[in-house]
């Protein structure tokens, strides 16, 4: 997704998604993580499928609130998995903020400044 900028962290407090998959096929594990193969932050709410418009394909979709950190330097990963030999795609939608975090700030206050 992102790699968080030098001096920054970022705050993500509310993540949706949909995914659109074959019949038979269907998104099992979502999740964000910090880095490839790193920790992960926080697992999405998999709900069921439920039936689309378009004959032979599968909807599926979430939301959640949650408050993730993620320091500076460090990447923003999406992994899912799904189940079956189709195709699936996920769209994912993050919502949150940078901030500048205490120990950055002091950093830039000069030597006997009130």
């Amino acid at each position: 997704m992102t790699t968080v900028p030098a001096g920054r962290r970022l705050v993500i407090e509310y993540v949706s998604w949909n995914s659109f998959t074959t019949t038979g096929d269907e998104i099992v594990f979502g999740g964000l993580q910090s880095g490839s193969g790193g920790v992960f932050l926080a697992q999405l709410k998999i709900n069921p499928t439920h039936a689309s418009i378009s004959s032979g394909f599968k909807l599926q979709g979430g939301s959640q609130v949650l408050k993730l950190y993620f320091e500076a330097g460090e990447q923003v990963w999406v992994n899912a998995s799904h189940i079956g030999t189709g195709t699936a795609h996920l769209q994912l939608l993050a919502s949150g903020y940078y901030v500048t975090p205490w120990r950055t700030l002091l950093g830039r206050i000069p030597a006997g400044a009130s």
